[in-house]
């Protein structure tokens, strides 16, 4: 069965340079949580899959989605791998 992907916007980087700082300061254990408001329909069928990050309207990078979690505050952690592959 084919993947799905997630898309996301990068907010506060201004370039693919901004990104690939964030994302090892923000890892630990080789993870990277990213916070989003609900947990997705399908999220069983994008385990696997990418999160994409988006930067000026373009999708420029991309990281392997692990898993997903649950947050005390009611909120979900997209669990994605620290490797981020330009595209």
């Amino acid at each position: 069965m084919p993947k799905l992907h997630l898309t996301k916007v990068a907010f506060g980087c201004r370039t693919i340079e901004a990104l690939e700082k964030r994302v090892p300061a923000r890892a630990r254990d080789g993870e990277l949580r990213v916070a989003t408001r609900f947990r997705p329909k399908r999220a069983d069928e994008l385990i696997g899959g990418s999160l994409h990050w988006i930067v000026k309207h373009r999708i420029i990078a991309c990281q392997q989605i692990l898993r997903f979690d649950a947050r005390n505050d009611g909120r979900i952690d997209i669990v994605c791998s620290a490797e981020l592959e330009r595209l």
